[in-house]
């Protein structure tokens, strides 16, 4: 039996083909863009919090590498000042050989050790073998002699330091505050980031007080007093 299908009426001849509108064409693409922009911000906006993560991660890493190297700093002027605390006298010599044997392996690149000089004890000071003049430190240079004053703190001191013995690094004001704040305190005292010379390198300096006694004294008028000499080191 043969099937037969029905024959198309002139209606459906008629009918038009369904086309898209320019509207629902314009819908299509902005859908399209918005879907699009929504995908970039998600991969960007994972990107971005794994960037942060790596961010973070570095900055951690630097903070704890720099709070190691700052607390060796600390270890080896709590050395200096034991040496200076344990003898009347320290020559050259001696403090060269200390110093020499604090340094190795190590990563602090040097230490200093600064005189307390009353105005009275310039010329003494000064006419000590290997002294020379004291000299001032202004903006990271320094001056070829240093302005009057009640006392002075030159370098007597130093080892794997650029910094020249005579140097008083307190003519410095900044330098000059943390060195009291570390002397009335007894505690070490970093300075903010200053120029050192020679050529004015950005960096910073830690001081730490050490007293005629040997013990660091109970007062701040007592510790004002006794003060003998200042160990300090580049940072």
């Amino acid at each position: 039996m043969r099937r037969e299908f029905p024959a198309a009426s002139e209606d459906d001849a008629a009918a038009p083909k369904r086309r898209l509108t320019p509207a629902l064409m314009a819908a299509v693409v902005l859908g399209l863009i918005a879907l699009t922009t929504v995908t970039a911000v998600i991969v960007h906006g994972r990107e971005s919090r794994q960037a942060e993560v790596e961010r973070r991660g570095e900055a951690k890493r630097a903070a704890e590498d720099l709070r190691e190297r700052f607390d060796l700093t600390l270890g080896g002027l709590a050395s200096v000042r034991g040496l200076f605390a344990s003898s009347e006298t320290v020559t050259g010599r001696e403090y060269a050989t200390f110093a020499r044997t604090l340094l190795q392996d190590s990563p602090v690149s040097g230490t200093l050790v600064l005189s307390r000089v009353p105005a009275t004890l310039r010329r003494d000071f000064e006419s000590l073998p290997g002294a020379g003049r004291i000299r001032d430190v202004i903006r990271g240079r320094a001056r070829r002699r240093a302005s009057p004053r009640n006392e002075y703190y030159p370098i007597a001191y130093r080892a794997g330091e650029p910094l020249p013995v005579g140097l008083d690094l307190s003519a410095d004001p900044a330098l000059r505050r943390t060195l009291e704040q570390a002397r009335d305190t007894g505690r070490p005292r970093a300075s903010p980031p200053i120029s050192l010379p020679p050529g004015g390198r950005p960096g910073l300096l830690v001081f730490l007080p050490i007293y005629a006694s040997g013990q660091e004294p109970m007062t701040v008028a007592a510790r004002r007093a006794g003060l003998a000499q200042v160990a300090a080191a580049s940072f």
